[in-house]
C-alpha cells in the first residue's frame, strides 16, 4: 500500500470529450433501459475544480509510514509529486523510494504484482518494462500479463504524455481533480472545505416509473451520479488513460486493459458429467489466489521460496483475516491454515457493537469449527467492541478520507474496515472475501434475476462485480489505509472469474441456497456447520447500522441509507 499525489499544472484547454464510465454504463443490465441512461451515456465526465489543500498530504503519510518522498520539477511542466510507501515485498533492507525516476521516466506505483517472483521488487520490474513502451497500446499489453492489484502514474517527460492505470478490478484508489491552471491526481481527496452536509434528492414514490426502472436508477444509477457529481471523482477499473501534455491542447484518451469477462455471452455448459470436477478446480484455483497474494510479504517469502520457518513474533510473520464468519472469509482461513507452516498465528478480527449481534455469533461458531479442524494452528479470534460513541468521535476527519463516497452506508461499512484495521495486530495485511457474492451468486436478489432468465442473472451478477470499483473498492482502500494497513482479495482472481464463467451452468449457482458452490466446498472440506451460514451485510451482521439510523433518523423504518452523511 503506498500513498500517490501528483500535482500538474499546465495551462491549456483540456478535450476530455469521454465518458470515463462508459463501460459502466454499457453493461446490458442497463442498456435494456436505453431511455433511463441515454443522457448518461452523453455526459462530459470532467469534474468541477477544486480548491486544493496542500497542508493535507500529510494525511497520506499513514498509507505508507516507512517512507515519503517529494519532488518538484518545472519542466517541462511544472508537477509536485508525493509519495509515501508501505514497503513489504523484495528486499526488507532496501527502500525502494518513489517518485521512482529513471532517464526521462517517472513512475509512482501503488500496488502488488502477484505473478513475478515473490521477493522480487515490483517497482523496479514495471519500470524497466514501462520504459520500453512506445504506446498507450504497448502499456495494455504489458498490463494484460499481469496479475495484481494497482494503481499507478506512469510520466514519458520526452514525450510529454503521462499514463495513469488502474487494475482489472479496480482494488487501489485513484481520485482525479482539477484545479483553475491544472489537474491532480490522488490516492486521496485533499481539498479544502470538502462538502460532507449536503442530502441529495429521493425520487417520488410516484412519478410514473416501472418497478424495474425505479428500482435501477435507486440502486445503480443512483451511485453513477453520486460518483460523478462530486469535485473529484475515482477514476475507472480496467483502464489507462493516456494524458497528451504536448500540444496546444491536452488530449485526454481512454482504453480498456482487459476483456477478461464478455458481458454479452452465455456460455453453452454441458450439465453433464462435469460438475464435480468443476468444484473441485474452482477450489484448487482459490487455494492458488490465495497462495499468490500472501506468499510475497515478508517472512512468508522465506517460507514459500525456500520451505524455511516463519518467525511469528516478527511483524512480518502474521496474517489478518476480516473475519465475521461466514462462508467467505471462513474458507480463506481454511485455505490459509492449509498453506502455512504449522503452529502458525493467524489473527481472525471481528468487530461488533452488541454481543449479540449476528457477525459475534457466527464468528464464535466458525472459529470453533476452524480451530477443531486445524488444531496444529494457532487461531487468534479477536473480539472488537466499539459503541457509537467510538466511532464518532473522528467522524468528520474520516468522511474526508473516505470522500467522494460519503453517505450513511459507506461511512457504516467504511468504519468497521477502519475499526478491524487500527487492531493492532502484528500484520499489514488483511485478507477480505470481498467479491464472493458476486462471483458465486450470494445475494437474495439473485434469487429474482434467476426467475427472470439465465441471460438475466449472469448479467446483473456480473454487473454487480464490476461495479465493485465504484461501490466498494476505492473507499475500502481507504478506510483501511488510514491505518497502514492493506487489503487483499483471494475471490477477486481474474482466472477464478474466468474458468466459473466459462463452466458453471447458471442453474447451478443457486442449487436451494445462495453460494451453493462455496457451501458444497465448504462441505467437502469438513466445515459443515459454516457451510450452513447465511448472509448478512457487514453493517447489519455489526449492528452499526441499526444503532446509526436510531441516532440519525429515529429509527429503521425512517432510514435512507443512500443520503449523504451528516455530522451531528
Amino acid at each position: 500500500m503506498c500513498g500517490i499525489f501528483a500535482l500538474i499544472i499546465i495551462n491549456k484547454p483540456h478535450k476530455f470529450n469521454f465518458n470515463l464510465y462508459q463501460e459502466y454504463l454499457n453493461s446490458p443490465y442497463i442498456t435494456k433501459r436505453p431511455e433511463v441512461i441515454e443522457e448518461l451515456l452523453t455526459q462530459n465526465q470532467r469534474p468541477n475544480n477544486i480548491d486544493l489543500d496542500l497542508e493535507k498530504l500529510q494525511l497520506l503519510n499513514a498509507r505508507g509510514p516507512d517512507y515519503q518522498g517529494k519532488i518538484e520539477l518545472h519542466q517541462p511542466y511544472y508537477q509536485l509529486l508525493y509519495h509515501s510507501l508501505l514497503h513489504m515485498r523484495g528486499d526488507q533492507d532496501t527502500l525502494i523510494k518513489q517518485p521512482l525516476i529513471k532517464e526521462q521516466f517517472i513512475l509512482q506505483y501503488n500496488g502488488e504484482i502477484y505473478n513475478i517472483n515473490p521477493d522480487e521488487s515490483d517497482t523496479i520490474f514495471l519500470m524497466n518494462r514501462l520504459q520500453q513502451a512506445n504506446s498507450i497500446h504497448d502499456i495494455k499489453n504489458l498490463l494484460q500479463q499481469l496479475n495484481g492489484d494497482y494503481s499507478l502514474i506512469f510520466q514519458d517527460l520526452s514525450q510529454q504524455k503521462i499514463y495513469i492505470a488502474k487494475d482489472p478490478f479496480g482494488k487501489r484508489s485513484m481520485l482525479l481533480s482539477f484545479i483553475n491552471e491544472g489537474f491532480i491526481l490522488s490516492s486521496q481527496a485533499l481539498q479544502k472545505n470538502i462538502p460532507l452536509e449536503i442530502e441529495e434528492e429521493e425520487d417520488d414514490e410516484d412519478d410514473g416509473k416501472t418497478v424495474d426502472e425505479k428500482y435501477l436508477m435507486k440502486k445503480y444509477l443512483n451511485e453513477f451520479n453520486q460518483a460523478i457529481n462530486k469535485s473529484c471523482i475515482e477514476l475507472p477499473n480496467n483502464s489507462i488513460i493516456e494524458i497528451d501534455l504536448s500540444g496546444q491542447e491536452i488530449q485526454w484518451n481512454k482504453m480498456q486493459i482487459s476483456e477478461f469477462l464478455n458481458f454479452d455471452q452465455i456460455q453453452q455448459i454441458d450439465l453433464q458429467n462435469t460438475f464435480d470436477q468443476n468444484i473441485c478446480k474452482i477450489y484448487d484455483i482459490l487455494i492458488k489466489s490465495t497462495k499468490e497474494i500472501i506468499q510475497n510479504i515478508f517472512g512468508f517469502q522465506n517460507h514459500f521460496i525456500n520451505g524455511q520457518n516463519i518467525k511469528q513474533n516478527q511483524q512480518q510473520g502474521r496474517i489478518g483475516i476480516l473475519f465475521s464468519g461466514g462462508i467467505d472469509c471462513s474458507l480463506i482461513t481454511h485455505i490459509v491454515c492449509k498453506l502455512l507452516p504449522d503452529n502458525s498465528q493467524i489473527d481472525l478480527i471481528n468487530v461488533a457493537f452488541t454481543n449479540d449481534a449476528p457477525d459475534r455469533i457466527t464468528a464464535r461458531n466458525a472459529h470453533q469449527e476452524l480451530q477443531n479442524l486445524h488444531k496444529n494452528q494457532l487461531l487468534n479470534l479477536i473480539l472488537i467492541d466499539k459503541t457509537l460513541d467510538d466511532v464518532y468521535k473522528e467522524e468528520k476527519l474520516f468522511l474526508e478520507i473516505l470522500y467522494p463516497k460519503i453517505t450513511h452506508m459507506d461511512f457504516n461499512i467504511a468504519m468497521i474496515l477502519n475499526i478491524a484495521s487500527s487492531y493492532n495486530v502484528e500484520t499489514r495485511v488483511l485478507l477480505s472475501g470481498l467479491g464472493a457474492d458476486e462471483i458465486f451468486c450470494g445475494y437474495a436478489r439473485y434469487k429474482h434475476a434467476l426467475k427472470r432468465g439465465y441471460a438475466e442473472l449472469i448479467e446483473e451478477m456480473n454487473f454487480d462485480l464490476f461495479r465493485l470499483w465504484n461501490r466498494n473498492l476505492g473507499r475500502d482502500d481507504r478506510a483501511v489505509s488510514k491505518n497502514g494497513k492493506e487489503l487483499r482479495f483471494p475471490f477477486l482472481n481474474i482466472e477464478l472469474v474466468q474458468f466459473i464463467r466459462q463452466n458453471i451452468h447458471p442453474s447451478q449457482y443457486i442449487m436451494g441456497d445462495t453460494k451453493s458452490i462455496l457451501r458444497i466446498i465448504c462441505q467437502k472440506e469438513g466445515l459443515n456447520v459454516i457451510s450452513k451460514h447465511g448472509k448478512k451485510a457487514i453493517q447489519f451482521g455489526t449492528k452499526i447500522a441499526k444503532l446509526s439510523n436510531k441516532r440519525f433518523f429515529g429509527g429503521n423504518k425512517k432510514a435512507k441509507g443512500t443520503l449523504n452523511y451528516n455530522i451531528k
